[in-house]
C-alpha cells in the first residue's frame, strides 16, 4: 500500500482553478485599472485618486482570485483507496490508504473503528514540500482507534494507511469456467460481493476478458467476441485498459492496477478477476462527524480453473503456470515482464491436470528461443536424464510419446544462465483425451 502514496494525491475533490476563469479575471483587472479607470479619472479631473484606487482594486481582485482558488478547500476532506483481496470463499482482506486534507492549521483528532491498525506518513503541503517531523500519535482502545495529527499547516495532506485485523464478510466472485475441446474459455461469472462493480475483467491465459459492469447478484458470460478480449504481457494490462490521454481521468485506476501487478509479481501466467466500485468502505470521523471522502475500491480475487472435462482436451498456452522448485543462482527475481537472474540455474515444473484420467497426445513449449546466455533442458523420465530443448525456433512440440516427459503429472524443466540475464518464462500447451 505504500506504493499508492502518490496516487492519493489525485484528490478528486481538490481541483485546480479554471484557467479560463482566472485569465478572464486578469484581463478584466487589467482593463479596469488601465483604460477604464484612467478615462473615468481624467473625465472627472481626479487622476491623483489613482494612487489609492489602484491598490484598492488590486486588493479586491486578489481577494476574488483567492476566493475562486479556495472554493473547494474550506472544509476537511479525505481521499481513500481500498484494495479488497477476496479469498473466493465469501471473505476478504481490506487494506486502505487515505489522504486527509486540512483546510486550516492546527491539531486534528480522527476516530476509526476498533481493531484498526494504523500507520501515518509524513505530512505534506498541497505544493509537495515536506514538513519535517511526523508529529502524529495513534491510540488504540477497545472502543476505537484514535489518530491525533498535531501542528498541521493550512492546506496540507496527512497520509494514513489502515488495515483491519482479520478478514471481513465482503462476498466473492462465483466462477464457472471451462475450456472446450478447441481450447476456448467458456462459462460465467456471478457478482456475489456486497457492491455493484464496474469494468470487471477476467484475467486468465495471458488474456483479459472484459465483462463490463456487473451488478450485485448478476451473472455475465465470458465474452466470445474478440473485441472484448485483450492480449497483454505482464503489467501492460493497466496501459491497455486505461491508456494515457490528454486530460487523463483514469490515472488512479491505471496506477493502482500497475502497482498491484508489480507488487504481486503478476504476469500473463497468473489468473485473477478484478473490478471497481466507489462505495464508502472505509470511514473515519472528526469530532463525531464522518469526514466527507472520495473512495475508489479495487476488488481482486485469484482464479482457479475447473479442469473437470471429458473427451477431447486442448489447453492452450497461458493456463498452466510454471512453478519454480529450485534456484541455484546468486540473484533471482520474478517481475511482470519476466525473470532476472545471475549466473546459475533454476528448476521448474508445469503442473498438469490431476482430476480424472488424461492420455496426452501432444506437449508444446513456447518461448524456448532465449538469448545467447540462456539454455533450456527438459527432464526425460524414460531415460532419466536432462534433454536439451531445441532453441532454433521459439516453439518445440513433443508429439511422439509425450508421456516420457511427464513425472507425477508434471513436466520438469531446467534453465541455465551463463551470465546475468533477463528472459521470459516459457509456456506450456497440452492436448489429449480426458475421462472423469
Amino acid at each position: 500500500m505504500d506504493n499508492l502514496n502518490y496516487v492519493l494525491e489525485y484528490f478528486p475533490a481538490l481541483k485546480m482553478p479554471s484557467f479560463t476563469l482566472l485569465l478572464w479575471m486578469l484581463l478584466i483587472y487589467a482593463v479596469i485599472v488601465a483604460p477604464i479607470l484612467y478615462f473615468i479619472l481624467k473625465r472627472a479631473d481626479k487622476r491623483e485618486w489613482a494612487w489609492f484606487l489602484i491598490p484598492i482594486i488590486a486588493v479586491i481582485a486578489s481577494g476574488a482570485v483567492y476566493f475562486v482558488g479556495s472554493a473547494d478547500k474550506t472544509r476537511e476532506l479525505a481521499h481513500t483507496i481500498n484494495v479488497i483481496k477476496l479469498n473466493g470463499q465469501g471473505d476478504g482482506v481490506k487494506s486502505s490508504a487515505s489522504a486527509f486534507f486540512t483546510p486550516r492549521s492546527g491539531n486534528y483528532q480522527l476516530e476509526f473503528s476498533e481493531n484498526t491498525y494504523l500507520k501515518t506518513g509524513r505530512n505534506q503541503t498541497t505544493f509537495g514540500s515536506g514538513l519535517g517531523e511526523n508529529t502524529s500519535f495513534v491510540r488504540n482502545t477497545p472502543e476505537a482507534t484514535t489518530l491525533e495529527l498535531r501542528d498541521m499547516p493550512q492546506w496540507s495532506l496527512a497520509k494514513i494507511w489502515s488495515e483491519s485485523q482479520g478478514t471481513e464478510p465482503v462476498g466473492r466472485f462465483a466462477l464457472d469456467l471451462k475450456l472446450d475441446g478447441s481450447g476456448q474459455l467458456t462459462g460465467a461469472v456471478t457478482n456475489e460481493t456486497i457492491n455493484d462493480l464496474t469494468e470487471v475483467v477476467l484475467v486468465v491465459g495471458g488474456k483479459g476478458y472484459k465483462l463490463g459492469d456487473v451488478a450485485q447478484g448478476a451473472s455475465v458470460s465470458v465474452p466470445q467476441d474478440q473485441k472484448q478480449v485483450l492480449k497483454f504481457v505482464g503489467s501492460d494490462l493497466s496501459n491497455i485498459l486505461y491508456p494515457y490521454v490528454q486530460n487523463d481521468t483514469r490515472a488512479r485506476e491505471r496506477d493502482i492496477l500497475n502497482n498491484y501487478s508489480w507488487a504481486g509479481g503478476y504476469s500473463n501466467k497468473d489468473a485473477y478477476i478484478m473490478g471497481w466500485s466507489k462505495d464508502r468502505l472505509t470511514t473515519f470521523t472528526l469530532k463525531g462527524t464522518e469526514v466527507d471522502s472520495d473512495q475508489l475500491n479495487y476488488w481482486v480475487q485469484p482464479v482457479s480453473m475447473n479442469w473437470e472435462v471429458s473427451g477431447e482436451l486442448n489447453i492452450p498456452y497461458g493456463f498452466l503456470s510454471p512453478e519454480i522448485s529450485q534456484v541455484n543462482a546468486p540473484m533471482y527475481a520474478s517481475y511482470p515482464h519476466g525473470i532476472e537472474m545471475g549466473q546459475g540455474m533454476i528448476v521448474g515444473e508445469f503442473p498438469l491436470i490431476t482430476e480424472g484420467s488424461v492420455q496426452y497426445s501432444e506437449i508444446s513449449i513456447k518461448g524456448t528461443k532465449f538469448n545467447q546466455n540462456v539454455t533450456m533442458e527438459i527432464w526425460n523420465v524414460k531415460e532419466s536424464k536432462w534433454e536439451p530443448v531445441d532453441n532454433s525456433n521459439n516453439e518445440v512440440v513433443y508429439a511422439d510419446h509425450p508421456e516420457q516427459y511427464i513425472v507425477d503429472n508434471r513436466v520438469r524443466f531446467m534453465i541455465t544462465a551463463s551470465d546475468q540475464t533477463n528472459f521470459t518464462m516459457p509456456e506450456l500447451s497440452v492436448k489429449g483425451e480426458a475421462t472423469p
